[in-house]
C-alpha cells in the first residue's frame, strides 16, 4: 500500500481453507474431516456446515484511526452474524501495526477496548494479538467472529413479498456521524456547539449500532418476512442486496429517509446524502401491507425510530422522487464519503 492509498474505514477479507480449519479447530469443533466449506457466502458471512454443528463466521478489517475502532469491529462483526441468523461466541484479533510505529499505547489500549466491547455483547475472546509488519504504512485491525446458527431465528426465505412495505429500523447515520467527526473534529468545532464533535464520536459506541437485539425483535413481530442489515453499503446497498434476496423490486422513495439529527447536521455540512452513507446496525424490514402501520408504531412505542421508506413490487428497482417521478434506484456510492476521510 502506497503512502497515498487508503484503505476502506471498514473492508471485507476472505479466510482461506485452511485458515477457517485451524479457527473452528480452536474453537473446538471436532472432527476436521467432517467440516465442509459451505459455498453460501453472504454478506461477510461464510457459513460452515459439521456433522454436530452449523458454524458462521464474519471476518472483517477495519482501518485505523477510527473512533472507538475495538469496540466498532466487534459490533459490526456481531451484526453480520446477526444477519445470518446466528449469535456470536468467540472472536479473535490481530492488531497489525507499521514496524517503525510506537506500539504503546495504541495496542494495549486497543486490546482493552476489544475486551471491553466483548465483555459488553458476552462474546469470549480467544485470540488477541499485535503484529508489526514492515511494509504497512497505516494501522489496520483484523477481526474474525465465530457463531453458532440460531434455529429460533430462520425464517423461510421463499415467502412472497411482492406488494409489501419495506420499513427501515433504528437510527440511521450514528458510523457516518462518528466517522466525520473524528476526521473533521476541527472543523465541526468551528460550526457547531463544543459539545457536538465528542458526541458524535461516541456514536460508535451507542448501543443502538448493535443489530442483533434489532434483529429478534423484528423478527419475532407479525407481518414480518424478511430482514436485511444496513451495513457499509448503506440504505441503497442494503435495498438491492434485499431485491436480489427477494428476486423482485426496490422501490424507494426519496425523501422518506429520516436521520438522526446529529448525523442530518453533518450530511448536509459536507454535502452527503444519507441513502448512500454507512449506517452499522440499521435494518431494512419487510412487512406485509396490512401490518406495515402496526409494525412501525410498535416499534415507535419501544423508543426504535422505524419509518416505511418504500415497498417491493415486480420489475426493476427504481426510485420515486418527490413529485412521484420514477429514475432506476442508483448503486451506493461512497467516493464522496471515502474522499472526506482521506
Amino acid at each position: 500500500m502506497s503512502g497515498s492509498e487508503r484503505p476502506e474505514q471498514m473492508a471485507r477479507t476472505t479466510l482461506s481453507d485452511t485458515q477457517v480449519r485451524e479457527l473452528l479447530e480452536d474453537h473446538g469443533v471436532a472432527g476436521r474431516e467432517h467440516v465442509q466449506l459451505a459455498a453460501d457466502h453472504d454478506a461477510g458471512v461464510t457459513r460452515i456446515r459439521s456433522f454436530e454443528r452449523d458454524i458462521h463466521i464474519a471476518d472483517l478489517i477495519v482501518s485505523l484511526p477510527y473512533p472507538w475502532p475495538g469496540w466498532y469491529a466487534v459490533q459490526a462483526a456481531g451484526n453480520r452474524l446477526a444477519a445470518a441468523g446466528a449469535a456470536a461466541t468467540h472472536l479473535s484479533a490481530r492488531i497489525l501495526l507499521p514496524e517503525q510505529a510506537d506500539s504503546t499505547p495504541t495496542d494495549e489500549s486497543l486490546k482493552a477496548e476489544l475486551l471491553h466491547a466483548c465483555s459488553t455483547f458476552f462474546i469470549k475472546p480467544t485470540h488477541v494479538e499485535t503484529i508489526l509488519l514492515p511494509q504497512l504504512n497505516s494501522p489496520l485491525l483484523l477481526v474474525t467472529a465465530l457463531g453458532e446458527q440460531m434455529p429460533a431465528q430462520e425464517r423461510d426465505e421463499a415467502v412472497e413479498a411482492t406488494s409489501d412495505q419495506i420499513v427501515l429500523i433504528g437510527p440511521h447515520g450514528l458510523e457516518t456521524a462518528a466517522l466525520l467527526a473524528a476526521r473533521h473534529a476541527g472543523a465541526l468545532a468551528r460550526a457547531y456547539d463544543s459539545s457536538f464533535v465528542g458526541r458524535c464520536r461516541d456514536f460508535v459506541r451507542f448501543p443502538g449500532l448493535s443489530a442483533l437485539r434489532l434483529l429478534a425483535l423484528c423478527r419475532a413481530q407479525e407481518g414480518v418476512s424478511h430482514v436485511v442489515l444496513v451495513s457499509e453499503d448503506g440504505v441503497l446497498g442494503a435495498a438491492h442486496r434485499l431485491a436480489g434476496k427477494l428476486a423482485g423490486a426496490s422501490v424507494i422513495h426519496e425523501g422518506a429517509l429520516t436521520p438522526e439529527p446529529e448525523a442530518k447536521l453533518i450530511c448536509d455540512h459536507f454535502g452527503l446524502d444519507p441513502m448512500h452513507v454507512p449506517s452499522e446496525g440499521n435494518v431494512l424490514v419487510v412487512v406485509g401491507n396490512e401490518m406495515a402501520d402496526t409494525f412501525v408504531q410498535t416499534m415507535l412505542a419501544m423508543k426504535i425510530p422505524a419509518v416505511i421508506i418504500g415497498e417491493l413490487k415486480d420489475g426493476e428497482n427504481h426510485m420515486l422522487d418527490k413529485e412521484a417521478y420514477s429514475v432506476r434506484l442508483p448503486a451506493p456510492n461512497r467516493k464522496p464519503l471515502q474522499k472526506l476521510l482521506q
